[in-house]
């Protein structure tokens, strides 16, 4: 039987600064998976990337527009991992609640 492993990693806290507000034990979590700022964890909707900065985005919404208008079958890929499940999840009831009933998903 194999015994578990104990990983230590060496977290430089110093970048956390602006952090002394957070539990010491979160701020060693938070050093050692690499994050420098509380900035990076604040994910309130005012630090939402621009839609202008995805690529793509018009014209994928187009290509859906045009898939509804002429009533044909969405399909929507997503994985398992946990945002691949909930964004699956969401646009399965995103579609649903909009009325359009020709929608399949697919998680390899």
């Amino acid at each position: 039987m194999k015994t578990a492993e104990l990983v230590i990693r060496d977290a430089d806290e110093s970048f956390l600064h602006d952090c002394e507000a957070l539990n010491p034990v979160f701020r060693r979590i938070l050093a050692a998976r690499g994050v420098q700022s509380i900035d990076e964890i604040d994910y309130r909707l005012k630090n939402i990337i621009p839609l202008e900065s995805i690529r793509n985005l018009s014209s994928a919404a187009d290509l859906l527009t045009d898939l509804i208008k002429r009533n044909k079958t969405i399909l929507v890929f997503g994985d398992y991992d946990a945002d691949g499940a909930t964004s699956t999840a969401v646009c399965m009831r995103a579609f649903s609640l909009m009325g359009y009933g020709h929608v399949n998903y697919l998680m390899p």
